[in-house]
């Protein structure tokens, strides 16, 4: 199915010179775009046809994860391109990118609110998240305070209950945690579709590796089966992960199919169950 890529834009007033005068927004970072990320963007959704209004997604780069707890080792599901690509195939016609610093990540809950969608000649008629999310410095702003600044502010709040699967509640953090242990079955799951990592070609003669930016690499040492894609061919292989790669994040490539790739070549890795 055609879809029309979303607008990309950094601030929430730029949407105006596009004629996207009326808007619903969904606020998260949406890393890997799990089962309980598509429950609230299918709200959004709804949300739109509602108030007759374009379905935008408020998200943030880098991670908040980073200056809140220090963790500079996090390691995302999904690139910010694919992030995109995906937010528009399920019907998001704009994606805000909010570069996020420490100062934003020490303002209070209010502050932070306010900064995301300070006055301008766009109407916010609703927002949309989990009803887990935090907000604000410490992590200290939660629904109950956006339920009162939404009606301070004149915008309808819709706060979507948390998804659980077989018993086990969908997020990043478990999902991170099923592909480290080698529970590609249940990671799959949550993500609703075939997982591809992202990475990049690596070639020191007389060694191919490819190195894993977006995506775990098993922190189980044996051989796996994936499907390596480049923009011209998908290659089938038996790789072995050892230690060395688990410390890298990467994968070698064995030379006769490391010789079909080009140095620093973008590719995706399908790991499969």
């Amino acid at each position: 199915m055609k879809y029309s890529a979303p607008v990309e834009v950094n601030e929430l007033n730029c949407l105006e010179k596009f004629g996207f005068n009326n808007i619903v927004a969904a606020i998260g970072v949406f890393d890997g775009i799990h089962l309980g990320h598509r429950t609230i963007i299918s709200r959004l959704l709804v949300a739109a046809e509602e108030y007759d209004a374009v379905p935008v997604v408020i998200t943030f780069h880098p991670h908040p994860r980073h200056f809140l707890i220090q963790e500079s080792t996090l390691k995302l599901l999904r690139s910010q391109k694919s992030k995109v690509e995906l937010l528009g195939q399920l019907g998001i016609k704009a994606v805000v990118t909010v570069n996020f610093t420490e100062k934003i990540s020490g303002m209070p809950p209010e502050q932070f609110v306010d900064y995301l969608i300070k006055d301008n000649n766009i109407k916010l008629k609703a927002i949309c998240v989990g009803e887990n999310w935090k907000f604000g410095a410490e992590a200290k702003g939660d629904v109950k305070l956006l339920e009162r600044l939404a009606e301070k502010k004149g915008f309808k709040l819709y706060s979507v209950e948390q998804v659980f699967l077989d018993g086990i509640l969908v997020s990043s953090t478990r999902i991170r945690k099923e592909l480290t242990s080698a529970r590609f079955d249940i990671a799959y799951k949550m993500l609703d579709c075939n997982y591809r990592m992202e990475g990049r070609v690596i070639k020191s003669s007389p060694e191919t590796k490819c190195v894993v930016d977006y995506g775990i690499v098993p922190h189980y040492p044996r051989n796996y089966k994936i499907d390596l894609f480049t923009d011209s061919m998908t290659i089938p292989l038996n790789v072995m992960i050892d230690k060395q790669n688990i410390k890298e994040n990467s994968i070698w490539v064995q030379d006769a199919d490391g010789s079909k790739l080009k140095d620093r070549e973008i590719v995706e890795i399908f790991l499969k169950p």
